[in-house]
């Protein structure tokens, strides 16, 4: 869904194909029927990550509802992985990575924003096609949730305060700490190491 990667869209816009991939390949994962490694591109000496499944998975009904929504061949049981938009090559799976500033506005989205402020305007609500509420948990699958409160929160294990109201992830709230801490490292990582230097020290000349 790429409009979540900016501000707030007023509509939901197209991701159930998105989401389902998502779901599909955690369900392989977590049956050790998915495994990642390092290949080369087809046709090319370049190196990328591959996606393989392994055993009898290649015969599941998982992996060719994979193969049917990522237009992959129905024989493919590994695919590269590319940034390059190749038109009708059915033998690798490209994809279109987030920035970190876009995964922060991902995440954004699961903000539960007082009724106050919502009544005063000041955010967007976004609606589904229908024109009803769109409940960001629906794509957000509790990777992340950002409650809100009035007063400060005593069960809290991070929070700030923002136009009066206290914005906190719950402490037992596994899921939400471990994207938080996820962030923070990915975030440290593009930061890098700041060099320092110590103070520039200058001389009067003439006198």
């Amino acid at each position: 869904m790429p409009s979540a990667s900016g501000p707030a869209p007023d509509t939901a816009g197209e991701y159930a194909d998105f989401l389902n991939v998502c779901k599909l390949l955690r369900a392989l994962q977590v049956r050790g029927d998915l495994v990642m490694g390092q290949c080369k591109l087809p046709g090319s000496d370049d190196l990328c990550v591959e996606v393989r499944i392994v055993g009898g998975a290649v015969e599941s009904d998982e992996v060719k509802q994979l193969q049917r929504l990522l237009h992959l061949a129905d024989d493919a049981n590994s695919f590269p992985i590319t940034t390059e938009i190749y038109g009708g090559q059915n033998d690798r799976l490209a994809v279109v990575p987030r920035s970190l500033i876009a995964c922060f506005f991902y995440v954004s989205q699961s903000v539960e924003v007082p009724v106050k402020d919502e009544d005063a305007g000041r955010v967007t609500i976004t609606r589904d096609n229908n024109g009803r509420r769109f409940d960001w948990q629906e794509l957000l699958g509790g990777l992340v949730r950002i409650e809100s409160a009035a007063q400060r929160p005593e069960n809290a294990y991070a929070a700030v305060k923002y136009r009066s109201s206290w914005f906190y992830i719950d402490d037992s709230n596994l899921m939400s700490k471990s994207t938080f801490a996820l962030l923070m490292q990915l975030f440290a990582l593009q930061a890098g190491e700041v060099e320092s230097r110590g103070p520039i020290l200058t001389l009067p000349v003439g006198g």
